[in-house]
């Protein structure tokens, strides 16, 4: 179903629509390679009950999967974060 742009999604329909992915994501982690890192954002875009497109009245995605400059903008500090991380294994 198309919804509006910025209208809240149950979490439940966005986990469902993103299950490859999540199971893909869910393989990663099992194959427990500290070279492979998976970086999940759902949290930032997602209560306990809802998703969102919109944080802090912006826009973060462009459609399901490719999320505009704000969003990336958004996740900056995340990556560095991890990149960090992972520099010092």
């Amino acid at each position: 179903m198309i919804k509006p742009i910025g209208e809240p999604e149950e979490r439940s329909e966005v986990q469902i629509r993103r299950s490859s992915v999540n199971l893909l994501e869910q393989m990663t982690i099992a194959a427990d390679d500290l070279r492979i890192q998976v970086l999940n954002f759902d949290d930032i875009f997602c209560g306990q009950n809802t998703c969102t497109q919109v944080v802090e009245g912006q826009l973060m995605y462009e459609d399901f999967d490719h999320l505009t400059p704000q969003g990336s903008l958004l996740l900056v500090g995340k990556l560095e974060e991890k990149i960090k991380l992972l520099l010092s294994l």
